[in-house]
């Protein structure tokens, strides 16, 4: 997977970000791709997550353009 200027955003990995669509498993693999890759984890403005579980990041710097 290419990564534009050291950043990934969760729609890479199948979110949608409108607020009903469970983006979990999503949000959990643009984390870890993050992680791994130590790229910024970025929210795009206008998204809404829903996530229907606890997910924890760590050592990810994560970047809500006034995301929810």
């Amino acid at each position: 997977m290419l990564v534009a200027d050291e950043q990934v955003v969760p729609q890479q990995f199948g979110a949608v970000g409108d607020g009903k669509t469970d983006d979990n498993i999503a949000l959990s693999r643009a984390g870890l791709y993050a992680t791994e890759k130590n790229v910024k984890l970025v929210l795009p403005e206008g998204s809404e997550y829903r996530i229907d579980y606890h997910i924890t990041f760590a050592n990810v710097n994560i970047y809500a353009n006034n995301a929810k």
